[in-house]
């Protein structure tokens, strides 16, 4: 995975990457995909999305900064105070609130617009008594490319 990275990239440098999963040591081979940086005014960040784990791991690439992707950033600037991992810089996240104001307007323009379109979903009829159906559609290898949407609600 690394050398395939490193292959597409060709000439040019990663510097930053999103590691989704964030267990059983993700981040340790994503942290070699990227560009090592040493100088404040150009960091290399990864950012993971568990709060549970320290990533000091020797293993970790010298030169990236492990920081979190945590939607409560959005709501409050801040990291949560219980977090294992707190930022070198605390001011990092403190726009988060507005920068997320100005991406949700726009993603909102896009989506009506038609720029930007949402998963592909199926309704299943019946509310919690669809969920059954659901699972044979899973069973089946029915469900490649698309979303299953309950209605809770809705009794049959």
């Amino acid at each position: 995975m690394i050398k395939a990275t490193k292959v597409a990239l060709g000439s040019l440098e990663c510097h930053h990457a999103l590691d989704a999963i964030s267990s059983n040591g993700t981040w340790i081979p994503i942290s070699h995909m990227l560009a090592p940086s040493f100088s404040p005014q150009s960091p290399s960040y990864l950012s993971v999305v568990t709060g549970s784990n320290k990533y000091d791991e020797e293993s970790i690439q010298t030169g990236i900064e492990v920081v979190y992707t945590m939607v409560g950033t959005a709501h409050t600037g801040v990291y949560k105070p219980d977090m294992v991992k707190q930022p070198s810089d605390k001011e990092f996240v403190k726009g988060d609130p507005e920068w997320v104001a100005v991406f949700f307007k726009y993603m909102s323009q896009m989506l009506e617009d038609g720029r930007l379109t949402g998963h592909p979903f199926d309704v299943i009829d019946g509310g919690l008594a669809g969920v059954g159906e659901g699972l044979r559609r899973l069973q089946r290898g029915q469900a490649r490319g698309v979303k299953y949407v309950y209605k809770i609600g809705e009794v049959e």
